[in-house]
């Protein structure tokens, strides 16, 4: 089977590997994968496994680059049997190239599209946000095979449009996040591993002010921090420790070597960041989002506090600290957790969901 992946933007983060971990999990099975891309928004390394079309003129401004650089996509489109697309104009497009040749095409919804840039981070016009939104309603009603990441996506598309008749959740490469077999230069303290991220639903600001007020309390830790974004730690009174990993087998490595995996989203279809900590053997202290949900269970594998919350999630993270007992079963249970959540596991599913 022949497959083109059409993408807006392709860069480090969880909708991204998405696209990857499932193009790398196809080609092991022999199928070919393509991805299509406006010119100027590949913004990471590609694997070898993928072919990689970077199509029309760079444009500073995606809101500028994405739209005008549609037609050039659909030109560069080579023969498939399949596209595939994630975001609201990428599958209009997907439509359109369904329309011009006798393809199949499907849409995968990864978040709550409706109302991901409402807090104004990324989109801070008032009349790209309504246009944004009215897309993502239009998209909500394309006739393609619409597939959700989460029965928590699956709800809230259901409240603009129909709701998705399949859900199919990421998962982990088990093969590279992993516990580690022995720590390494341990410096006595905790460390505590975040991945801030510029867009406000990632709840860096949060985050950043319970880690300021439990470091008032305690300072027996520091803060590794793992982030492509132009992040500032100018108010982190703090420990950090900032990267930027250039590949997975970095970013295991600094997980490896850590404590607790912090996160403060507010909003997530379904957060693939403390899965993958979870693989490496950290304890997860997260914020109760609807995506979370899905595979994290308070107590048991994760510790979860309310939203916008710094006193909750400070206490969250000194209650860990302090219990080694807790910190053994989450390990253990994150562990048993991970194993659910394959690569193999979702493209079987896939592959049957297309009747392939």
């Amino acid at each position: 089977m022949r497959i083109a992946w059409l993408i807006q933007e392709l860069k480090k983060g969880g909708g991204h590997r998405h696209c990857l971990e499932m193009s790398r999990e196809l080609t092991l099975r022999g199928h070919e994968v393509t991805i299509l891309v406006p010119r100027g928004r590949l913004l990471t390394e590609v694997p070898d496994f993928v072919e990689v079309i970077e199509c029309g003129r760079a444009f500073d401004n995606p809101l500028v680059s994405i739209p005008l650089n549609g037609p050039a996509i659909l030109r560069n489109l080579p023969p498939v049997d399949m596209v595939f697309s994630t975001m609201p104009y990428m599958g209009i497009l997907n439509t359109i190239a369904t329309w011009l040749r006798p393809v199949r095409g499907v849409h995968f919804i990864m978040a709550d599209e409706y109302h991901l840039f409402d807090d104004r981070t990324l989109i801070k016009s008032s009349f790209f946000l309504a246009l944004h939104k009215l897309t993502v309603l239009f998209s909500y009603r394309l006739p393609l095979l619409i597939i959700a990441n989460s029965g928590w996506t699956q709800d809230q598309v259901a409240n603009y449009g129909p709701r998705p008749k399949y859900v199919l959740r990421p998962g982990v490469n088990l093969d590279v996040f992993r516990p580690p077999g022995k720590r390494t230069g341990s410096s006595g303290k905790h460390t505590i591993v975040v991945m801030p991220r510029k867009h406000v639903m990632k709840g860096w600001p949060v985050l950043s002010e319970a880690l300021n007020q439990l470091w008032e309390e305690r300072q027996d830790f520091e803060v590794t921090a793992i982030s492509q974004d132009p992040i500032s730690y100018e108010g982190c009174e703090f420990p950090v420790n900032a990267f930027a990993p250039k590949d997975d087998a970095e970013l295991v490595g600094y997980l490896q070597q850590s404590d607790v995996f912090a996160t403060a989203s507010t909003a997530e279809g379904i957060p693939l960041p403390p899965l993958e900590a979870m693989a490496c053997g950290l304890p997860v202290v997260g914020t109760d989002i609807g995506g979370i949900r899905e595979y994290a269970v308070h107590g048991v594998n994760a510790w979860l506090v309310p939203v916008n919350d710094p006193d909750e999630m400070k206490d969250g993270i000194d209650h860990v600290l302090n219990d080694q007992d807790l910190r053994k079963r989450l390990r253990s249970e994150g562990l048993k957790t991970v194993k659910r959540f394959s690569w193999k596991t979702y493209v079987d599913e896939l592959l049957k969901i297309l009747g392939q």
